[in-house]
């Protein structure tokens, strides 16, 4: 099957991109690829086709603004190629360009909806999807549900896949890559942290959603009670669009001996390697952020065996699961912080709620104190994530849908 697909540069850690990578990858498709935004990391693309099961020809992206679709690269391309699907992946508030266009080809729409509730961009996708007969696909149940709520009952679920890059070591080779990190590392005081800390991790941006403030404070007021634990925290420090100053955040409350940050730059990619090191590494994987379309680096965790105390939502309730697979936390619903946005260009208000961090911190030490409950956690939320996020359970997912949208009598426009 061809498909003509588009999405942010996959070279960067961005969760819908590495979907776009992995189903490329994965699918045994014929696929053209249009990247957006700023030109392909080589050595990821090297990556990526040298292990692939499809065929896929790359068509770098040129420099367009950010969230808005190669739009005309793609029809040229798919004049030419004459492919059976249209497939954009984006954050839904990046689409509207695409909706504007008309082609002859079945469309499919896998869409994230990060701010926990229906906005006006959202809606006007499935809108579109409905009238036109594309299909209009969300990657994790409780956006679904919201635009079920509002009355667009065609729209289906898929969730995102891990790479399969992620994997849980043996024991003793996890205690050596353990022993191996600390004795190399440095806490934010310049001291080394001792052998047997119980390590908390965090991976992601220094955006307003994911609330750094909020997970900091939860380490503040954890080191009132206990001193056997640091935060490895594997962020972008010189991030442009960061949502506070990391450093200054730490050396404010006073948490220098118990944070770690392990700084990488966003835009040249995240070694897959490295990130399966410290998921292997850690004890629990931790994240205070109030908004999340999937939670990429959580389902990776789960995939190395860990269990997580994070924020109670969007998605958390969905990797809860029914056998209590990790913790969620309260958020304030009461209390919100309020931030601008930018979206194609256009400034938008939006509020966050607050995460209880006193609440998390107890979350955190009852984890920490009970070791057998938080490795069967692990392992049970391992389990979840092979059943629902493994390569063939969302590829057999993917070739379902679009068998589907076969039978279906899609408008030609």
């Amino acid at each position: 099957m061809k498909i003509v697909a588009c999405s942010d540069p996959f070279d960067v850690p961005s969760g819908l991109a590495q979907q776009m990578r992995l189903l490329m990858e994965n699918s045994g498709d014929e696929w053209h690829y249009i990247e957006n935004g700023v030109q392909t990391n080589q050595i990821n693309w090297d990556y990526a086709t040298n292990r692939g099961i499809g065929k896929i020809n790359l068509y770098p992206g040129q420099n367009h603004r950010n969230y808005m679709f190669a739009t005309k690269e793609m029809f040229s391309i798919a004049k030419k190629t004459e492919p059976y699907l249209i497939m954009a992946c984006e954050e839904t508030q990046s689409i509207e360009e695409l909706l504007q266009t008309r082609w002859k080809w079945p469309g499919f729409m896998w869409t994230l909806c990060e701010w926990g509730y229906m906005t006006d961009p959202m809606a006007k996708i499935a809108e579109e999807c409905e009238k036109r007969g594309w299909l209009m696909v969300t990657m994790a149940k409780f956006s679904q549900n919201l635009c079920h709520q509002e009355g667009y009952k065609e729209v289906e679920q898929m969730y995102g896949m891990v790479d399969p890059a992620f994997q849980e070591m043996t024991q003793e080779t996890q205690s050596a890559w353990k022993k191996s990190y600390l004795s190399s590392t440095k806490n934010t005081d310049g001291t080394s942290p001792s052998q047997d800390k119980k390590i908390l991790l965090f991976v992601g941006r220094n955006s307003p959603r994911k609330n750094i403030e909020g997970l900091l404070g939860m380490v503040q007021e954890l080191a009132k009670e206990r001193d056997d634990f640091i935060l490895i925290m594997h962020t972008d420090m010189s991030d442009v669009n960061r949502a506070c100053d990391i450093k200054i955040e730490i050396l404010t409350r006073g948490i220098e001996k118990h944070v770690v940050v392990n700084n990488m730059n966003y835009m040249k990619g995240v070694s897959r390697d490295k990130l399966n090191i410290l998921y292997n590494i850690s004890d629990l994987y931790v994240s205070a952020s109030s908004q999340e379309g999937f939670g990429v680096p959580i389902v990776e965790a789960g995939a190395c065996g860990k269990t997580f105390v994070i924020a109670d939502s969007t998605v958390a309730n969905e990797f809860v699961g029914d056998s209590v697979n990790g913790m969620p936390v309260e958020m304030m619903k009461d209390v919100d912080r309020e931030f601008t946005i930018n979206v194609q260009g256009m400034k938008h208000k939006v509020h966050m709620p607050i995460i209880n961090h006193v609440e998390m911190a107890k979350k955190v030490s009852w984890m920490l104190d009970h070791e057998q409950q938080r490795i069967q956690m692990g392992h049970d939320f391992k389990e979840w994530v092979q059943a629902n996020c493994s390569v063939p359970v969302v590829v057999q997912k993917f070739r379902s849908l679009v068998d589907d949208l076969n039978c279906k009598e899609v408008l030609a426009i």
